[in-house]
């Protein structure tokens, strides 16, 4: 028993949540538990309940486990004798009784009573009668319950056995009532009995170790009195109420997971997006662009987020958008008004508006990333995004309306392969963020890119070709510098703009690009020619053939050999 008793306290030792135990033991079970306890050096670590019979016999537990079972309470319920058993066991012959063999071995082992021995019960002091007696009142009203449940059953199913149902009987047995030995007895709706009940607690005295009265109730006037100051924890006056919780209720986003114990749970954390199920013990992802409330009843709908007109982001794409713009279209009035002037001639008028037409473009598709996008925006920019670009690249190579022309049909075959649509998309789902944004994959926007840092390219190359060209051909070190620096920058900001996984973040991306882009080719290209125009005077025209004059001269006349003869007439 002592190795099984050991087995049994390491595994209460091990339910670190386990502080009240229920003993259903008798007395040589419950002194090797205490034992082991005791050996243990664990003598107050846990609250014992018991029943009656074991706290009445608690006083002979050896002394040195006393101090384990100090302050074990205990439901008592009273157990009155029957006068009359003792007339019907003094006038029984216990070594010829038939009916009841178990009486001779009984009274033999407990009182020496045999065939020989005569057995006087009245001669028994109350302290061997009584337990005997009290056992046989439980036993008696114990039976009386079933005699009072079947006289009840048996009428309905007209004494045919055949059709006994057990479950048809607890319910009659439940409606049972009848005044037994303990008292009246009848059942609540849980099933209990509702007789007294009597709470003891084992208090260790000066004395020695003494039940004590803490609580009584039930019985006809089904009321209960519990008086908690008498109860003294651990069997001392100066200890705290004990805290015993094996599991603790969940919080509203938690699932109970069933433990060992049948009555103890740990409670798991659902994910965010997640709710708890009806019986608490999974967790259910809510649906698509939905999320738990607060109160983690129900899932609601998440509000679409994007660019709007007064969000930080908004605000400065709006003022990016319209300085950009309001700075272009003043170098488009600048070379207008001096159209006619040698600078603005010599930088080719048509491409330069071009050029600068395409900035403007990329400027006011700024204003397309503030607001929720519609398929309609959506189009607008796809197209006005590479095709600005390739107006941009174009002018520099002056082949404007072939390059722009070929830059329109590989945009409008990505578009009928993946036409762009407003769609509303939820990033990641375990974030309440949904985003409505602009179906733009990876083919579709390299499609367009392609051509465009193709040219790119093309655009640099020429401008390395004519670095030494003739006659103060000098913007090829302008045009290198904003070719070069548009490679970088969309080498860095293309792959950020594709891997970006937020809505917010590609509009991040894209509009500094475009910006920077725009900056980059207005400093580079039209800066210079704008101080030029207001700051350095045009130099004169140069003095050539077709522009100098000759007054008062003869015609020039073809080269002659010997003044009469034409060279040719002098050819052999």
């Amino acid at each position: 028993m002592a190795e099984t008793m050991a087995a049994v306290v390491d595994r209460l030792l091990n339910a670190t949540d386990l502080d009240v135990i229920v003993l259903l033991l008798s007395i040589p079970q419950a002194t090797t538990l205490f034992r082991e306890l005791q050996r243990r050096h664990t003598p107050r670590r846990f609250v014992w309940l018991g029943g009656g019979t074991f706290l009445a016999n608690v006083q002979s537990l050896p002394s040195d486990v006393r101090d384990v079972a100090a302050g074990l309470i205990s439901l008592f319920v009273p157990r009155p004798s029957i006068p009359h058993l003792f007339k019907f066991l003094r006038h029984r012959d216990h070594s010829t009784d038939a009916r009841n063999p178990w009486l001779a071995t009984y009274f033999e082992r407990r009182f020496g009573c045999n065939q020989s021995t005569a057995c006087d019960v009245t001669a028994w002091p109350p302290e061997q009668r009584q337990p005997l007696s009290a056992r046989a009142s439980f036993l008696h009203d114990a039976l009386m319950t079933f005699v009072h449940g079947l006289a009840a059953y048996l009428p309905t199913i007209g004494h045919t056995l055949s059709r006994f149902s057990s479950r048809d009987y607890l319910h009659a047995l439940q409606k049972v009532k009848f005044t037994g030995h303990v008292g009246p007895i009848e059942f609540d709706q849980h099933g209990d009995i509702a007789g007294p009940i009597t709470i003891l607690q084992g208090v260790r005295h000066v004395d020695g170790y003494r039940p004590t009265l803490i609580g009584a109730g039930g019985g006809a006037a089904k009321t209960f009195t519990f008086d908690d100051s008498s109860v003294r924890w651990f069997g001392e006056a100066d200890v705290a109420t004990p805290e015993a919780v094996c599991s603790r209720p969940c919080g509203p986003e938690y699932v109970a997971i069933q433990r060992e114990l049948a009555c103890c749970w740990h409670c798991h954390r659902c994910h965010d997006n997640e709710l708890p199920a009806a019986n608490r013990s999974t967790c259910v992802a809510c649906p698509e662009l939905t999320w738990p409330d607060a109160s983690r009843s129900r899932c609601e709908t998440i509000p679409p987020d994007f660019v709007r007109h007064d969000d930080k982001l908004g605000v400065a794409l709006s003022s990016t958008a319209a300085v950009g713009t309001a700075v272009t279209l003043a170098t488009v009035a600048v070379f207008i008004r001096n159209n006619g002037r040698r600078l603005v001639r010599s930088s080719c008028r048509e491409a330069s508006y071009v050029l600068l037409t395409g900035i403007v473009v990329n400027y006011l598709l700024l204003t397309l990333l503030v607001g929720q996008p519609t398929d309609a925006v959506c189009h607008v920019f796809r197209f006005g995004f590479h095709l600005a670009n390739t107006a941009i690249y174009a002018s520099i190579t002056i082949k404007i309306v072939a390059l722009v022309t070929v830059e329109g049909i590989v945009v409008a075959v990505s578009t009928v392969l993946e036409p762009p649509a407003a769609l509303t998309v939820m990033p990641s789902k375990t974030e309440p963020v949904v985003e409505v944004t602009c179906s733009e994959s990876v083919l579709s926007m390299c499609m367009g890119l392609a051509f465009n840092f193709a040219l790119i390219v093309g655009c640099a190359v020429l401008a390395f070709a004519s670095r030494k060209l003739p006659d103060g051909y000098n913007e090829s070190s302008q045009v290198s510098f904003c070719v070069l620096t548009s490679i970088i920058l969309w080498l860095v900001f293309v792959p950020s703009w594709l891997t970006s996984t937020s809505s917010s973040r590609r509009v991040v991306v894209i509009s500094i690009a475009i910006t920077l882009n725009g900056l980059v080719n207005l400093i580079g290209l039209f800066f210079p020619k704008l101080y030029a125009l207001y700051f350095i005077v045009d130099p004169p025209p140069r003095k050539t053939r077709e522009t100098i004059g000759l007054q008062g001269a003869a015609p020039r006349q073809p080269f002659l050999n010997n003044g009469d003869t034409d060279a040719s007439e002098q050819r052999p």
